[in-house]
C-alpha cells in the first residue's frame, strides 16, 4: 500500500498539479525551559512540518531518549506525536532536551530546553521592619524573598489588600517596596510574600506610620561676606522646640573659629577656605530634617600691577598694564576722556577698535599714538560694593613743535620797557631732541619756551644791567637789542 502512495505523490509532483513537494523538515514549535515539581508529571512538546511528514525523535544531553516503547516497564517516558511525557519526573531526568525531525529530504533540530526540578527555600527570607516617616519623604520597606527555581514572584500587601504599582510605588528587583513621596494615604500594615510552583511564603506584618513633616521656624539662608567678616546662621525646627540641632559642613570640618549653640552657628574671621555648604539637621523623636546654606566668601579687589606714566613719540605703540585679583573676579575697565573700555572676562572677546585694544589680562594697547591719545588713563576694578582705581598719564612728544614769537621788541624811548613774549602751542607736550644729549636724558620731560635778550648780538645777563623780568627787558640806558628764542628742557618726575 505504501509504494502506491509514493508513486501517486511523484505522479502529482511531475504532472504540474499545484501541491507541496519535497520539503525538508522545519520546526514550528520547540520545547521550552521547564521546572517540574519532583514526582509530578511533565510534558515537553515539539512540532515540525515537511513533505513527507518528518519523524520526530527526542534527545537529552546529546543522547537519544529511551521510552517505554524502547524499554517496556523500565522507563517513565512515553512519546506521542512529538510530545515527550514524564509520568513521574525525578532528578535523573534533569538535563538539556531537544528534538530531531527527519524525512527523506533531510533533517533539523529544535531549540534546546533546560529542564530542572523546581524548588523553594525560605530559610533566609525576611520581611519589612516598622517605620515612622515624614510626609513627603521617600521610604523603602525591605523584603528578602526565598530562593527557588523558578525564581519566586514577590508581591506586597497593605492591610491584606494587594499593593498596586505606579510611578510613585515600585516593587524593586530586590523585592523591596519603595514609595516616593510617601503620604498619609500610605500609612498602614504591610507584609511581603513570594511564591513559585513549589511553595509560597509570607512575611510578618510591619506598620508604616506617616507623620507631618518637620519644618523649620528659622532656616539658615545662604550668605555672602568679605574675608575677615563674621557670619551667623540660625536654625530652629518649628514642630518641636525641643528638637536637637546638629551642624555640619559638607565635605569638610566646621572652622575652628566657629561658635555653636542650640540655634545658631557663628563663624568669626571668615577666610576664603571657609566657603562651602553648611547643613543644619533637626532631629525629633520620630523625624529628621535638613536645611542647607551656602557661604560665599569675597576677597576684595587688589592691584597686582598698576599702570605707569608713559612718554612716547607720535606714531609709535604703547602698552599700559593693569592686573587685578579678587574673589569673585572683579569687573575691570579702562577710562579715558569719558570713554569706557571693558576688560573681557574668561571666554569673552577683548575690545578692539580704532587704535585701541584691551586684552583679558587687563593690558591696554595703543597703536599709532597721536596727540589725541594723550591724557589720563584710569584702570578701575569693581566688585560688589568695593571699587579700586589707579591711573597713569600718557605724554606724547610731537616732532613738529615750534615756538612762536607773538609780541616782538619795538623801538622805545629811554627808560621804557621792551617786551618779548614766546609761546608754545602746548607747553605740556614733550619735544623731540636728538644727538648725544638725548642719551643722557632720563625719565620724561616737557618743553618750556623761554625768551632771552641780546644787545648787539651779545646775550644779556639777567643779573647785570640791563636786567630781564619775566619776558621783558628793562634798560637803564639807551641801547638797541633784539629778542632770541630757545628751548629749556625741564624734567617731570614720574607719578607713583
Amino acid at each position: 500500500m505504501q509504494p502506491r502512495i509514493i508513486v501517486l505523490v511523484h505522479f502529482l509532483c511531475f504532472s504540474g498539479i499545484p501541491i507541496s513537494c519535497a520539503q525538508k523538515p522545519v520546526f514550528i514549535r520547540s520545547p521550552e525551559d521547564s521546572y517540574p515539581v519532583r514526582r509530578k508529571q511533565l510534558s515537553l512538546r515539539c512540532q515540525a512540518t515537511g513533505v513527507p511528514l518528518p519523524e520526530i525523535k527526542w534527545f537529552k544531553d546529546g543522547e537519544l531518549v529511551q521510552t517505554q516503547r524502547d524499554k517496556p516497564g523500565t522507563s517513565n517516558r512515553i512519546t506521542n506525536h512529538g510530545e515527550l511525557i514524564f509520568l513521574s519526573f525525578t532528578s535523573e531526568d534533569e538535563g538539556q532536551y531537544y528534538c530531531n525531525a527527519t524525512n527523506i529530504h533531510g533533517w533539523t533540530i529544535s531549540d534546546v530546553a533546560t529542564v530542572r526540578i523546581a524548588f523553594f527555600n525560605s530559610d533566609g527570607a525576611s520581611g519589612p521592619e516598622g517605620k515612622i516617616v515624614s510626609a513627603g519623604d521617600p521610604v523603602i520597606l525591605e523584603c528578602v524573598p526565598p530562593v527557588g527555581l523558578p525564581e519566586p514572584t514577590v508581591y506586597w500587601m497593605k492591610n491584606n489588600e494587594p499593593v498596586s504599582e505606579s510611578r510613585r510605588i515600585v516593587i524593586q528587583e530586590t523585592g523591596a517596596l519603595r514609595i516616593d513621596p510617601v503620604g498619609q494615604v500610605d500609612a498602614g500594615i504591610y507584609h511581603c510574600g513570594a511564591e513559585n510552583p513549589v511553595d509560597r511564603w509570607r512575611s510578618r506584618d510591619a506598620s508604616l506610620v506617616v507623620q507631618r513633616k518637620t519644618r523649620f521656624k528659622f532656616s539658615p539662608g545662604s550668605k555672602q561676606v568679605f574675608v575677615g567678616d563674621t557670619v551667623e546662621f540660625q536654625c530652629l525646627a518649628s514642630d518641636d522646640p525641643n528638637s536637637t540641632i546638629f551642624w555640619r559642613r559638607e565635605g569638610a570640618e566646621i572652622p575652628k573659629t566657629s561658635v555653636l549653640n542650640r540655634r545658631s552657628l557663628r563663624i568669626e574671621n571668615v577666610q576664603l577656605s571657609y566657603e562651602g555648604n553648611y547643613i543644619c539637621e533637626a532631629k525629633t523623636s520620630a523625624t529628621r530634617v535638613e536645611a542647607v546654606a551656602h557661604l560665599s566668601v569675597i576677597s576684595p579687589p587688589s592691584f597686582l600691577i598698576t599702570p605707569e606714566d608713559r612718554y612716547v613719540p607720535e606714531g609709535t605703540s604703547v602698552l599700559l598694564d593693569c592686573s587685578v585679583s579678587g574673589t569673585p573676579p572683579p569687573v575691570v575697565r579702562w577710562l579715558h576722556n569719558g570713554r569706557t573700555l571693558w576688560v573681557p572676562g574668561p571666554g569673552e572677546r577683548g575690545f578692539s577698535g580704532e587704535n585701541l585694544r584691551v586684552f583679558s589680562n587687563g593690558t591696554l594697547s595703543i597703536s599709532s599714538v597721536s596727540l589725541a591719545d594723550e591724557g589720563v588713563y584710569e584702570c578701575k576694578a569693581s566688585q560688589v560694593s568695593r571699587v579700586m582705581k589707579s591711573s597713569a598719564y600718557l605724554s606724547v612728544k610731537s616732532m613738529s613743535l615750534v615756538p612762536v614769537i607773538e609780541i616782538g621788541p619795538q623801538n622805545k624811548d629811554a627808560h621804557s620797557r621792551k617786551v618779548c613774549m614766546a609761546e608754545v602751542s602746548n607747553p605740556r607736550l614733550g619735544f623731540g631732541i636728538s644727538g648725544p644729549i638725548a642719551d643722557e636724558i632720563k625719565g620724561q620731560h616737557t618743553v618750556v619756551a623761554m625768551s632771552q635778550w641780546s644787545a648787539n648780538y651779545h646775550l644779556i645777563n639777567d643779573r647785570v644791567n640791563p636786567f630781564v623780568i619775566r619776558s621783558g627787558l628793562v634798560l637803564q640806558f639807551l641801547t638797541r637789542g633784539r629778542c632770541l628764542m630757545h628751548y629749556h628742557l625741564t624734567s617731570i618726575p614720574r607719578r607713583i
